[in-house]
């Protein structure tokens, strides 16, 4: 059984992850993964890799994944995100022959101020074309713009587990709002908690799951505004499935994704999706179809929104079964993962 050395940009259990670890428990009866982490997992990561072989950088991340690929004779490379591309360009100019596949979670680069994202991105642009066989975007909109720059450009979609769905028959005293997301720049958790501001005469609450390091200042702004009724921080939660199944509506105000797996989990559950028109989501959303978007950072229209779902519950029920339908057709855990079989046999 050919092995697959699975190279992770993070530590800890977020989206990028996620996708690694669905693909090699549905692939580990034809390929042989084991895990790189640049350093000691924490226990959300863990709990998801404990029945796989892995390894985790103490010092050097670079020699340290040269030593596994060498003890493990390793002659595939796929790396998650941006971070883990860079190791693993750096390890493909060191042992030319071995192949590499890339997949971007989300072009993060591009949004830095310039002239930082223009050198990044020529970086990425001439690194990508020769240290890496194939180059895997999670969603259209990064797979239009990528792929002027290269022929090894390919679209697998995220992808997630869809069992027969089961409604859920608790009614919440309050329409409840649901948000999911690392407390972070990239979120703007902000124009969200100030939409909450504009509405509060409204019988609703907004719970906020997740963690980072704009935490403590959310959470200050929200007690400056006395919403602390309206607006309930409950940290990081590991499997958040239920918070999904019994929320009204799911709201996602990113400055960018890259395909975000919240909004096909808040589907799963035929959920109303409320989220930004941002690069990632505007290509996954049809809007009022099996979502709504709003302009991002325009709070004012977010709260509109969310009045318009609090008051016409036929439409929370429409979207969230539209959603049902589009992610059985397109965001499948199988088609993602046959997908990613195929390129794998390609290059071994």
């Amino acid at each position: 059984m050919e092995k697959i050395l699975v190279i992770l940009s993070n530590n800890n259990f977020s989206g990028g992850e996620k996708v690694a670890i669905e693909v090699a428990k549905a692939l580990k009866n034809k390929f042989e993964f084991i895990f790189f982490i640049p350093k000691i997992p924490k226990e959300s990561l863990l709990r998801k890799i404990e029945n796989f072989k892995f390894y985790y950088a103490k010092k050097s991340i670079i020699f340290e994944a040269l030593k596994v690929i060498d003890n493990e004779n390793i002659k595939l490379i796929h790396s998650h995100g941006i971070r883990a591309g860079f190791w693993g360009k750096i390890i493909k100019i060191l042992k030319p022959k071995i192949k590499h596949i890339y997949t971007i979670h989300g072009i993060h680069y591009l949004h830095r101020k310039f002239p930082l994202n223009k050198i990044m991105h020529l970086c990425e642009t001439i690194s990508n074309k020769f240290l890496v066989e194939k180059i895997v975007c999670v969603g259209k909109d990064d797979f239009e713009f990528l792929k002027k720059y290269s022929n090894k450009i390919i679209l697998i979609q995220n992808g997630i587990e869809v069992e027969n769905f089961i409604e859920n028959t608790m009614k919440n005293e309050k329409i409840t709002l649901l948000t999911i997301s690392r407390l972070h720049y990239q979120k703007d958790i902000t124009t969200l908690i100030k939409s909450i501001s504009l509405i509060r005469e409204l019988d609703i609450v907004l719970y906020i799951i997740g963690d980072g390091p704009e935490r403590e200042k959310l959470e200050n702004m929200t007690k400056e505004l006395k919403l602390e009724d309206k607006v309930v921080f409950l940290g990081f939660i590991e499997n958040a499935e239920n918070y999904i199944k019994n929320c009204d509506i799911f709201i996602l105000s990113s400055r960018w994704e890259g395909l975000p797996l919240v909004i096909l989990e808040a589907w799963k559950h035929k959920k109303p999706v409320l989220a930004s028109n941002v690069v990632g989501i505007r290509s996954l959303i049809s809007n009022y179809e099996d979502g709504i978007l709003f302009e991002l950072g325009n709070s004012v229209e977010l709260s509109k929104k969310i009045v318009e779902l609090v008051y016409n519950q036929n439409l929370r029920k429409s979207l969230g079964e539209n959603g049902y339908k589009k992610l059985l057709k397109e965001y499948s855990l199988e088609l993602m993962v046959s997908k990613y079989e195929k390129v794998y046999q390609e290059l071994l």
